[in-house]
C-alpha cells in the first residue's frame, strides 16, 4: 500500500509519539521462557553475561521492561510488547527480525491477533483533514436526556480495508484529550492462531510506519 502514495513518503507532520509505536503479539506467552536474557542470547545473539538494561514497574501488577539493542521488550502472559527506543528505520525492521526470529523459534505460541500502532499529536495551527466534531454541545441534549454529560476525552474511530493489504484492518482515531488532538493509527491483524495469517501479519511493523507517515501527511492539514 506505500506504492501509490510514491509522492508522500517523506511527508510527516506533527510530532510523532515514539512511546505509542508498538509492535503487538497477542496470544498465550510463557515469560518463563521469553524472559529478557533469553531474548538477547537466543533471538538477538548476544553473548551470553551480556548486561540488559531492565525498569520495573509497581502498581496493581508488576511489570518488566527491558532494553535490549535499543528496543523495550515487554513481556506478559497475555501479549509481548516491542517498542523502538528512536525513532530510527533500522530499529522498526529490527523489530521485524526480532518478531518472525521468535516466532520460528517457538512455533507452538497461539498467536490470536498481532498489531502495529503509532500515534501522532498535533500542534499549532495543524488540525483533522477529515470531518470531526468534538464541540460539548454537539450531543449535549441528547446526553442530558440519559443522565450523561460530556467528559475529557472524545474519540471517533474509522475502520478501514487496505487496499493493498486487505488481511489488515486500519483502525484510526481521531481523539481530543484536554484540549490535545491526536491521532491514533492501529493496524490489525486477526490472526487466530491461523499459521498462514500469522505469516501474512509477519514483517509488517516497518511498512506500517512507512504507511503511518504517509496517512499523517493526508488527514492533518495545517490551517
Amino acid at each position: 500500500y506505500l506504492s501509490r502514495y510514491a509522492a508522500f513518503r517523506e511527508a510527516q507532520i506533527s510530532k510523532f509519539i515514539l512511546q505509542e509505536a508498538t509492535c503487538v503479539l497477542a496470544g498465550a506467552w510463557n515469560i518463563a521462557i521469553i524472559n529478557p536474557q533469553w531474548i538477547a542470547n537466543k533471538i538477538l545473539n548476544m553473548p551470553e553475561g551480556t548486561p540488559i538494561q531492565l525498569e520495573v514497574g509497581i502498581g496493581p501488577v508488576v511489570s518488566v521492561r527491558a532494553n535490549i539493542q535499543d528496543l523495550y521488550f515487554i513481556p506478559t502472559n497475555e501479549r509481548l510488547i516491542i517498542n523502538p527506543t528512536k525513532e530510527e528505520d533500522k530499529l522498526f525492521q529490527l523489530t521485524d527480525t526480532v518478531v518472525q526470529g521468535l516466532l520460528k523459534t517457538l512455533p507452538y505460541t497461539p498467536i490470536l491477533a498481532i498489531g502495529y500502532n503509532f500515534a501522532y499529536e498535533l500542534e499549532g495551527s495543524e488540525n483533522f483533514a477529515v470531518k470531526t466534531d468534538f464541540t460539548p454541545s454537539c450531543c449535549k441534549d441528547i446526553y442530558s436526556d440519559i443522565g450523561a454529560m460530556n467528559g475529557p476525552e472524545s474519540i471517533m474511530i474509522h475502520s478501514l480495508v487496505l487496499a493493498d493489504e486487505r488481511t489488515a484492518v486500519l483502525n484510526m482515531s481521531f481523539k481530543l484529550k484536554e484540549n490535545i488532538k491526536y491521532l491514533n493509527l492501529n493496524y490489525h491483524y486477526q490472526v487466530d492462531n491461523d499459521s498462514e495469517k500469522i505469516q501474512l501479519a509477519l514483517g509488517k511493523f516497518y511498512k506500517s510506519y512507512q504507511h503511518a507517515k504517509i496517512a499523517c501527511a493526508k488527514l492533518i492539514s495545517k490551517q
